[in-house]
């Protein structure tokens, strides 16, 4: 733009500006006046010293001082350069930021959840525009949220959903009513020429839960619209339903229609009829212009209504699901006998399940599966096919989740750890049983029942193993070995000190094999079956004597003394391991093994032969003839009785 463009353009501007009025500064008075105003707010908000009256002044003063700069800027739109214009709408832009922030300031302020006193837990709703502003400020500041809507609907929608979780809630679920109070906590009638500042939960009221809800929704109009005394009543209401009714019926639908879904399908009609209570509040939200007419109702609550029916389906699953669910993570060491579990179950007629230990919580999945069942047996088709699936996903969370939920202490604690195995194997039993009555619909659950049993024999035999490399590694350490060494080769002149570290440490070794055993036996005796608890026993025992008459067999070299004394300790060890036999011929055999070996210590060479009796007598049951000759060889010495004795053992 040059010279003469500018001056054209500076007539032309201030000839316009005389025009709209008798000043002719009136934009240099309009941004000095903004300019004042924005720093008379920022002071006075960062002091904290301004009321909420003042505090109505000002912005009301700024907002009549915007709209007069934005008058100027759009007559002036077709004049002015694109310098001056943006000059113009950064002040329009600016003066907006301040204003939107004190809208919100105001809000906070006047709009709050608080106690009704010190001791109380009660929360009431203040609305505090009603002492802190006239009818004509109230209005004022109606208008410029309605002008900014967009960026005010996160507040109006934070305190909806406050105001449904503190009010709505309890009418719903508790069927309360909501009572009216002054500032003093004096209650208030019903008369609907009086405004109301604070609202709170009252005692059960007898009235329907949706004329309570109705009735709160009519005071909260009330309160924001002064009775309808504010201009724009019906703009507000508008905006007060968009940011409310979709949160309100999601409420509703939570709180009121989900809990009384029913659970079988000859209630479903009657349930159908409770949802018209809701479609009812519908209307009465159309009528008073929260909800448009043109949206032909709430589409929440529309949308739910049309798809009941699935609704009702999904959540009859859902909640099999959720329950077991929950169930699962109970506390697997509350403790009942299956027979009680299985007591009264109506798809188990002859209960031929083996008696033990299992978690209280298999009952509530025993009842899951019983409910189940009954559901298939009386529903339509359609969720017939939705049972099928549920029967699936209950069984697929057993797989999934039990074996996690549980993972640490099945891993660590034997006790946990049979336990565990009891429910695995009593859930595939119910599997079981529940598919032979409803043959062959859910035939597709075989594969589960198979599953759980594996997973059962698998998570318990790595505990078997563990234990029994834990029980064996008592014995096959050098401490051990060295122990057993030394017994051996005692003679009367060994060190007294050195024999009885010996002795000591031999025998605290047996011991701890001994206790290992007993924690053992604690745990599996009243948790396992009698036949499986017997099983284990037998292998881990086996297994233990197994390395513990090799741990002998390997001696080359056992003194008189030394024999003597090892018999000792085997004499001490077989009667203290004979209270964890089990009735098994491979464990017997292995303690009768471990019994000739200590007779063959404590036995002359002709008795050794006596009892060889050519391969038929009671030695020759238990021990080969090289064990014999082994041992005859480290016992005795080198002679010509011996060299008979051994050409005997064949």
């Amino acid at each position: 733009m040059d010279d003469s463009d500018s001056v054209l353009f500076e007539e032309e501007f201030f000839k316009l500006l005389k025009q709209l009025t008798t000043s002719d500064d009136l934009v240099e008075e309009l941004e000095d006046e903004i300019a004042d105003i924005r720093l008379e707010i920022d002071t006075n908000l960062k002091n904290r010293n301004i009321s909420n009256k003042e505090l109505q002044e000002i912005y009301s003063r700024l907002w009549n001082e915007k709209k007069n700069l934005v008058k100027c800027q759009d007559n002036l739109e077709q004049f002015a350069n694109a310098k001056e214009i943006a000059e113009i709408q950064q002040q329009h832009s600016k003066c907006k930021e301040k204003l939107i922030a004190t809208i919100e300031v105001t809000y906070k302020e006047n709009i709050y959840f608080s106690k009704i006193n010190d001791t109380s837990k009660e929360q009431v709703l203040r609305f505090a525009f009603l002492t802190s502003m006239s009818k004509e400020e109230y209005g004022s500041f109606i208008s410029c949220v309605l002008e900014h809507r967009e960026q005010f609907h996160p507040y109006l929608r934070n305190t909806f959903e406050q105001i449904d979780n503190l009010l709505v809630q309890p009418i719903l679920l508790e069927g309360r009513s909501i009572s009216y109070a002054d500032d003093e906590g004096n209650l208030y009638s019903d008369n609907q020429d009086l405004i109301f500042d604070k609202l709170k939960v009252s005692e059960t009221s007898e009235n329907k839960i949706f004329d309570n809800v109705q009735s709160l929704i009519e005071k909260l109009i009330q309160l924001f619209t002064m009775n309808r005394n504010v201009t724009n009543s019906l703009e507000l209401i508008g905006l007060i339903g968009q940011s409310w009714t979709d949160q309100l019926f999601s409420c509703i639908i939570k709180n009121y229609f989900e809990p009384r879904m029913p659970r079988v399908e000859s209630e479903f009609d009657q349930f159908v009829e409770v949802l018209q209570e809701g479609q009812l509040l519908e209307n009465f939200l159309i009528q008073i212009g929260m909800i448009p007419e043109e949206t032909n109702g709430n589409l929440v609550l529309r949308n739910y209504s049309d798809n009941i029916r699935e609704h009702f389906s999904a959540k009859i699953s859902q909640d099999f699901i959720i329950r077991t669910k929950r169930t699962l993570k109970l506390d697997q060491n509350d403790l009942i006998g299956s027979d009680f579990a299985l007591e009264n179950c109506p798809f188990i007629k002859n209960n031929k399940f083996p008696l033990f230990q299992v978690s209280r919580f298999m009952m509530e999945i025993r009842i899951i599966f019983e409910e189940m069942s009954q559901l298939l047996e009386t529903s339509s088709s359609n969720l017939k096919l939705l049972i099928v699936e549920t029967f699936g996903n209950v069984c697929e969370l057993f797989v999934d989740i039990s074996p996690f939920v549980f993972k640490l202490n099945i891993e660590l604690n034997p006790r946990q750890n049979a336990i565990f195995h009891n429910n695995c194997l009593l859930f595939g039993y119910i599997v079981e049983s529940v598919i032979q009555v409803h043959k062959p619909r859910l035939d597709l659950l075989k594969d589960y029942i198979s599953v759980v049993r594996s997973m059962a024999s698998q998570v318990f035999m790595n505990q078997m193993q563990h234990q029994e490399k834990l029980l064996v590694s008592f014995i096959a350490n050098d401490i051990f070995r060295g122990c057993l060494h030394t017994i051996a080769d005692e003679i009367p002149s060994t060190d007294l000190k050195i024999s009885s570290q010996s002795h000591f440490e031999l025998r605290q070794c047996i011991n701890q094999c001994l206790s290992h055993l007993n924690t053992l036996h604690s745990a599996f005796v009243d948790i396992l079956p009698e036949k499986i608890c017997g099983r284990t026993f037998n292998t881990l025992i086996t297994s233990f004597l197994t390395e513990f008459i090799q741990r002998i067999l390997e001696l080359n070299d056992i003194s008189s003394l030394g024999a003597s004394h090892l018999s000792h300790e085997l004499d001490y060890f077989s009667k203290e391991l004979k209270l964890f036999l089990a009735h098994s011929d491979s464990l017997v055999s292995k303690w009768m093994k471990m019994n000739e070996i200590n007779f063959i210590l404590k036995s002359s060479l002709l008795e050794i032969v006596n009892r060889w009796a050519d391969g038929k007598g009671l030695l020759a049951n238990y021990l080969t003839a090289e064990e014999v000759k082994h041992l005859i060889r480290a016992l005795f010495q080198n002679n010509d009785r011996r060299s008979n004795a051994l050409a005997k053992i064949k």
